[in-house]
């Protein structure tokens, strides 16, 4: 019966339940077409799981790799019309996981009401860039998950993956990788979801929850221009169309995933000693060493990256689902990151999907993941 105030919510999050969807295309494109190709979007037929945790009879066995098409039984292999378990619910066993609803905010102060605002954003930054796992500890205690405050960004992918695996470790918190980002993606274009691209938070502030006012409407601080969550507009940038879903997936920061070309050199993401320790390996996709920038063939099967072809160049690489950006891993930029910025108009989306180096940069922010498997 005790009222719970907003003061004191640290976050919310919300529930993708597993799920196995009919393959539509296997993304094996080579490379980007000259010229723009018809229109590919379709509905996504969606089939929510039981309670397990793995795969379920009459499906084909979930790839899981980057590159790979057919399972070893050949009997299983996939082929576009089967219905295949996502892969999100695989690599960490479980029959579901908790999205953060928003882009991830950081606590200037113990007080939770009190987030970080863009004066001292530089400062926040500058300490966070300290590369230490005890500092990334202390970080965790700062976290937040709601609307209305600003995107925690300008941090190395090692800072923000220790942060966000140190939010808490009985509900086995980490940052979003690919095949996450992908369960979410898909499940908005279902019958489940807004069945239309998430409108872009446009907000030049970098605040979570927001919305533009028109459809890829141009970066804005003016408040006639850009609204907020819980209005009929703010809807419009959620991954449900309501109130419900999920936020950010196109616009305000871009979002850096835990999933990176394997082999690439680690030095400015600071990732080194993460990517090679088996423990952290079940929170981190990793995808082909010999990938550039069009190997959309390397895709993981579910990650929304391969299979939103056939892609094209336009003076940049875009995908036929909605023109959104479309640039696979390289060597010099070998961690994805996800869903564009607010000043990316209509190449942002929940379908873009992009490349950079792990660095701290001002633009990028990451999304926290919740899968409790007890």
């Amino acid at each position: 019966g005790d009222t719970i105030s907003e003061s004191d919510i640290r976050g919310y999050f919300v529930w993708i339940p597993k799920y196995k969807y009919k393959l539509f295309n296997m993304g094996t494109y080579t490379g980007p077409e000259d010229s723009q190709p018809a229109n590919q979007v379709k509905e996504i037929d969606i089939v929510f799981g039981t309670d397990t945790t793995g795969e379920e009879e009459g499906e084909c066995i979930t790839p899981m790799e980057s590159g790979l098409s057919q399972a070893s039984d050949a009997t299983k292999a996939c082929q576009v019309d089967d219905y295949m378990t996502h892969p999100a619910f695989l690599s960490i066993p479980s029959n579901g996981f908790w999205v953060g609803k928003f882009e991830m905010g950081y606590n200037q102060n113990e007080n939770i009401s009190n987030p970080i605002t863009a004066e001292n954003i530089t400062t926040w930054s500058t300490e966070g860039a300290q590369k230490t796992e005890n500092y990334a500890s202390t970080l965790s205690n700062k976290i937040i998950v709601k609307p209305n405050v600003y995107s925690w960004r300008n941090q190395t992918v090692a800072t923000f993956f220790q942060t966000a695996y140190n939010f808490n470790r009985n509900l086995n918190s980490h940052m979003m990788k690919n095949t996450e980002w992908g369960a979410v993606a898909l499940l908005s274009y279902s019958k489940y979801g807004i069945m239309d691209e998430v409108r872009i938070n446009n907000n030049s502030n970098y605040i979570t929850g927001y919305a533009a006012s028109e459809s890829n409407g141009a970066s804005s601080n003016d408040s006639i221009k850009t609204l907020p969550w819980n209005t009929d507009i703010g809807h419009l940038a959620s991954t449900t169309g309501n109130i419900s879903g999920i936020y950010d997936m196109s616009g305000g920061a871009f979002e850096y995933m835990a999933s990176y070309m394997e082999t690439a050199d680690m030095t400015t993401s600071g990732m080194n000693d993460i990517v090679i320790n088996d423990a952290y390996a079940k929170y981190i996709d990793k995808y082909s060493s010999k990938s550039i920038e069009t190997s959309y063939n390397y895709r993981i099967l579910g990650d929304a990256t391969g299979e939103l072809g056939p892609f094209w160049n336009n003076g940049y690489y875009q995908s036929t689902w909605f023109t959104d950006t479309a640039y696979f891993v390289e060597l010099t930029k070998s961690w994805f990151h996800r869903g564009g910025r607010h000043a990316n108009t209509n190449g942002a989306g929940q379908f873009y999907f992009h490349k950079d180096n792990g660095d701290a940069n001002i633009n990028g922010s990451i999304r926290l993941v919740l899968t409790p498997t007890n």
